[in-house]
């Protein structure tokens, strides 16, 4: 990614991520949750569907994440970067997070942020839901089977509904 963008540092990558995650502790407090999180996420739950985290922070970003929102409640297993080899967009950690809730890569679907994260559930074979807050950042996840921009209306019957097609940012 330094290459890529051109970036001119001395610090070696390890130290770059460790920063990243640094800062991204000390901005924990400015974070919120998606509208309609709680009450999607417990209804697939009432449904008794699996539920997992699967996230490229390291596992102390994730259990203050965690702890912050008291997120446990909500999912059956938590994934890190630590657990995998390859990181995004590498399939590897939607691999591990469905093995570990005894799911197939097929009957799982991924709701993803950023498009490393939409063309690793591809990779691994799972469907994708592209979630962001701007239409800017939408249009970066166009991959993603749909795109929604927070989870307020989104029920299991919606989702059922819109096995194909792509509707539009709303």
């Amino acid at each position: 990614m330094l290459q890529k963008y051109g970036v001119q540092t001395n610090r070696r990558v390890e130290e770059l991520v460790e920063a990243t995650q640094r800062t991204y502790a000390e901005q924990l407090s400015n974070v919120g949750l998606y509208k309609g999180f709680e009450n999607f996420v417990g209804e697939l739950r009432k449904n008794g569907l699996a539920t997992t985290l699967a996230t490229t922070n390291d596992s102390r970003i994730a259990q203050k994440v965690i702890s912050q929102f008291n997120l446990g409640r909500f999912f059956d297993a938590v994934t890190t970067k630590e657990e995998v080899q390859l990181l995004k967009p590498a399939p590897d950690i939607f691999l591990a997070a469905a093995k570990k809730i005894r799911v197939r890569p097929e009957e799982c679907l991924v709701i993803e942020d950023a498009p490393v994260g939409i063309e690793a559930a591809h990779r691994a074979g799972m469907r994708a839901i592209g979630i962001a807050r701007e239409k800017e950042r939408a249009e970066l996840l166009k991959e993603a089977e749909f795109i929604i921009s927070d989870y307020e209306g989104l029920t299991l019957g919606e989702l059922l509904k819109q096995r194909t097609g792509s509707p539009d940012f709303g």
